[in-house]
């Protein structure tokens, strides 16, 4: 699109040429109006420069804060030399016809006739692209200077210093050198090294280099400071569009894993020591139960030394003949790690004697899984065979105990049939024991419901897969009688081989403490059914004041979350916001302090539209079962409505009253025993003599006129008008005797029911 143009466009071929450039050509005449321009222009400012030949200003295309710029530049622009005569590149904003903004670079120049040449090339684009490469440039050195360790890349060549192109700040946490230290010694790192360190580097790097594969090392170094450290080195090479190899490479600081590698070997060495002189024998065997390892308390308890000992099978050694099947079963056990990993076995020393030993036997595993032997520590008990019968005394106390306990004891058998219930449970649940012995668990009666059978039948599960389980509650129905609830806890017990033998356990009977949760949640039910009828919301703190519970009516007051809200302290969300409260805040935090109960406390606070809100807080403290303080509990109200009519109402009074002082009258209203109990403002002006003097006065009395017309008429609850009267019992001034017209209308509530009367009195004697 291109309009004629007189010593400019005249030739074809630079028409042509401009119509195809990506730049936006324009020509403007000497006061800046457009006479021409290319179709790239209208593409970029989205405007039809044909139809607006010599109309648009190229000012009208320019942001109003860069229109002097536009005229910097053509000034700049004139050279009597011709066409373009002057490359004065500038970077311009433009305002699109749709109202985009473009950011572009724009060049000016004059020809012969005086008129302006603008080149303008729309770098908006390229200009975001900058900016977000500079974002992720920067994201990426914070993310290498923020790494545990140092980030860098170099080239190298075998016998050259290594020149690097990029080091992270985290060089001089690895190494104690500086950035620029490395930049001055590309070398200053293999300077640390320890000799014996630095050869075996060199040839890891050359190595790499030559086959052009990742290159990874661990290094000693001695830091300027004296500091010894492990060094863990890689890096990957990867070759430049420009044929140069470089290197990417990551080092970090590993003395922490070196020192701990080092502390495993120690540990490990000490356990050796240990297990040689443990008090328990300890043997290693291999899968053939042969023996592996033997230290001292071994050769002590069986009599043969390790020399003897190292090599041979566990019947060689102290097997006694009559249990070789049942050490046989035992080892099985323990390769197929399904038990035997505790047993007590009596043995035979190396003079013939029996020796009763505990065996604790531990799988040992490649890393792969599999079972390459067992570690067994062994304990002489001999001498504690000695103490069985106190042990068998023992037991029969324990039964006797349990016979007179508050709970019941159970005993199942490794099938879940009871073995054992103790005296107590008969009392308790009425069924003779001898009934329950010998009845498996899934026999026992609980209830009708199905729900209530499958959690039972699902503890019973539990029980029969070995499991323990911890006041497991359940509830039986009993025929003729109120439902029980019972609690009971149970756990396995297994033979010395390992073998799983059953289930001990306690019962109790909790019905009674049922039945009291049961009614204090219906108390507490009712009571915050009540409250919440009473109050708008509540609210609950912890020991430390902090808030631990508040209702959603306190949220949707305050317009907050829960999150904003609990575990924050209590005087620092019911704060005050005017200072005419302050006197009763200190009083608040007074009783939280002293944790004494607080009434109707009243605080203002703004709300996010920056209208007040009014609310109306009480609380008191309570305490736990030892008289420990807990916190506070209490409910809140908003009471903005009441407020802002109350607030409204007080307006509206003293409005009426700036307009009753005007007329000349006295409003009065009185109670249902026709005692005063409001006067307006103006009444000592009226009746010169304060309010207190009349409330409470009988209008019967103190409204006297001769005819008695208004007693009547009170008495008969009827309205009155202008009635002459006078006060009894007040003095004027100069004038015993002034009179007043008074009017009266009783008042009633919503049922009928006589309130009192209101009614205006006014002065119509002339001195007032």
């Amino acid at each position: 699109m291109w309009m004629e143009e007189e010593n400019f466009f005249e030739c074809d071929r630079y028409k042509d040429c401009f119509d195809h450039i990506f730049a936006a050509i324009i020509v403007c005449d000497s006061k800046g109006y457009i006479i021409a321009a290319n179709p790239s222009a209208s593409c970029i400012f989205e405007k039809d420069f044909s139809q607006f030949e010599g109309k648009v200003s190229i000012y009208d295309l320019t942001a109003e804060h860069e229109k002097h710029v536009l005229e910097q530049l053509m000034e700049s622009s004139f050279n009597e030399c011709g066409i373009f005569s002057e490359y004065n590149p500038h970077e311009v904003q433009f305002i699109s016809d749709s109202g985009k903004t473009i950011l572009a670079n724009t060049f000016v120049a004059q020809n012969q006739n005086r008129d302006y040449i603008f080149t303008i090339t729309d770098i908006s684009d390229l200009k975001k692209n900058e900016v977000i490469a500079q974002e992720r440039e920067k994201q990426l050195l914070d993310l290498t200077n923020n790494l545990h360790g140092a980030v860098y890349q170099f080239i190298y060549v075998p016998n050259k210093k290594p020149e690097f192109l990029y080091v992270s700040d985290g060089i001089a946490d690895v190494y104690e050198i500086t950035k620029e230290e490395l930049e001055l010694d590309p070398n200053a790192i293999q300077k640390l090294f320890y000799a014996d360190n630095k050869n075996s580097f060199a040839t890891a790097v050359l190595e790499a280099f030559l086959e052009k594969k990742p290159c990874e090392i661990e290094h000693q170094i001695k830091t300027r400071s004296g500091k010894k450290k492990w060094v863990y080195a890689v890096a990957n090479p990867h070759r430049m569009s420009d044929g140069k190899l470089i290197w990417t490479g990551y080092s970090m600081d590993i003395t922490e894993q070196k020192n701990a590698q080092e502390k495993i070997r120690e540990s490990e060495q000490r356990l050796r020591i240990h297990t040689q002189f443990s008090p328990l024998a300890y043997i290693e065997w291999d899968t053939e139960l042969c023996v592996k390892e033997w230290n001292t308390t071994a050769e002590t308890i069986f009599g043969f030394n390790r020399d003897e000992a190292i090599g041979r099978h566990a019947f060689d050694l102290f097997v006694p003949p009559e249990l070789y099947d049942e050490t046989k079963e035992i080892w099985n056990r323990l390769l197929r790690q399904s038990g035997g990993y505790r047993t007590a076995a009596k043995c035979i020393n190396n003079l013939g004697e029996y020796v009763y030993c505990e065996w604790y036997n531990t799988p040992l595993f490649d890393e792969k899984g599999n079972i390459i032997g067992v570690t067994s520590m062994v304990l002489d008990i001999s001498k504690r065979k000695q103490a069985e019968i106190a042990l068998k005394q023992s037991e029969q106390r324990f039964r006797n105990v349990a016979e007179i306990a508050s709970d019941w004891i159970w005993e199942t058998d490794a099938e879940g049939k009871f073995t054992y219930v103790s005296d107590r449970y008969s009392k308790v649940i009425g069924i003779p024991a001898e009934k329950v012995i010998g009845k498996h668990l899934r026999d026992m009666y609980v209830s009708e419901d199905p729900k209530k059978k499958r959690e039972w039948l699902q503890a019973v599960d539990d029980i029969l897969n070995h499991k323990g389980f911890w006041d497991y509650e359940f509830q039986v129905e009993m025929s003729g009688q109120r439902p029980r609830w019972f609690r009971i806890s149970g756990a396995p017990f297994f033979d010395n081989t390992g073998n799983y033998r059953g289930h001990r356990g306690t019962g109790t009977d909790t019905t009674e403490q049922r039945v009291a949760e049961n009614a204090l949640i219906a108390s507490e039910e009712k009571f915050r059914h009540i409250a919440e009828t009473s109050f708008d919301w509540f609210w609950e703190t912890d020991s430390n004041d902090c808030f631990k519970y508040v209702s959603e009516g306190f949220l949707k007051s305050l317009n907050m979350t829960k999150e904003n809200v609990i575990g924050r302290h209590i005087k620092d969300m019911l704060v005050v916001s005017n200072n005419d409260q302050i006197k009763a805040w200190h009083k608040f935090l007074d009783d939280i302090d002293a944790r004494r109960s607080f009434k109707d406390y009243q605080y203002q606070t703004p709300s996010q539209n920056g209208n007040p809100r009014w609310f109306k807080v009480s609380g008191a403290p309570y305490f736990g079962h030892y008289g420990e303080y807990m916190g506070f509990r209490g409910a809140g109200v908003d009471m903005t409505t009441e407020k802002m009519i109350l607030i409204e109402n007080n307006k509206c009074h003293r409005r009426m009253q700036e307009i009753i002082s005007m007329i000349g009258v006295v409003v009065w209203e009185t109670d249902n025993s026709l005692k005063l109990n409001l006067l307006s403002d103006n009444c000592k002006d009226i009746f010169e003599t304060n309010k207190e003097n009349l409330l409470s006065r009988n209008i019967k009395e103190l409204f006297v006129n001769e005819s008695g017309s208004v007693v009547q008429e009170i008495d008969a609850r009827r309205l009155f008008v202008d009635q002459v009267v006078v006060l009894s019992g007040v003095h004027f001034d100069g004038d015993e005797g002034c009179r007043f017209e008074i009017s009266g209308k009783p008042y009633y509530d919503h049922t009928h029911e006589f309130l009192g009367y209101r009614g205006t009195c006014k002065r119509i004697d002339n001195s007032k």
